[in-house]
């Protein structure tokens, strides 16, 4: 398997799936983690409205506070 790290979190959430498209190409499949600060955590809720709408693994804890 694949893996992509980022370690400074994209601004948007297109930076992100931009990204993260490295992680698999021609159907192979990866994963991507993100390291994510107070900082930069405001655009966390649509990144994740974004990877739910692509049927993606997001953490069942995770709860959209904006």
């Amino acid at each position: 398997m694949r893996a992509v790290i980022n370690y400074d979190c994209p601004e948007t959430s297109e930076g992100y799936v931009h990204r993260i498209g490295r992680t698999g190409r021609a159907g192979v499949a990866g994963a991507a983690y993100t390291l994510v600060t107070p900082e930069n955590g405001r655009m966390c809720a649509d990144l994740v409205k974004v990877l739910r709408g692509a049927k993606q693994v997001v953490n069942p804890n995770y709860n959209i506070t904006t």
